[in-house]
């Protein structure tokens, strides 16, 4: 099947991205070797499984990097989370 295989390419290109940063917060325009674009792979695979289609054995390895489903602006920073003392006028 060449789109699981295309698949597994790019899959082993984010878990290299992954072992190097720490993270799939790949930046824009980020390429790899073969001239695809990593950025718009990791994007396409947070659209796919939004909407459900994610086949369940990409879902388990990609939790194996510690892939971020949710688009980052869904994501609340620890920032959100603090309570903000009240100042005075």
């Amino acid at each position: 099947n060449v789109k699981e295989y295309q698949w597994q390419q790019m899959y082993s290109y984010a878990v290299q991205y992954f072992k190097e940063h720490g993270d799939l917060n790949v930046p824009f325009g980020f390429s790899c070797d073969n001239g695809k674009s990593l950025y718009e792979w990791v994007n396409t695979q947070r659209r796919t499984y939004q909407a459900g289609k994610m086949a369940y054995e990409h879902i388990e390895l990609l939790r194996k990097v510690n892939f971020r489903f949710e688009p980052k602006y869904r994501r609340k920073s620890p920032k959100q989370n603090e309570v903000r003392p009240e100042t005075s006028s």
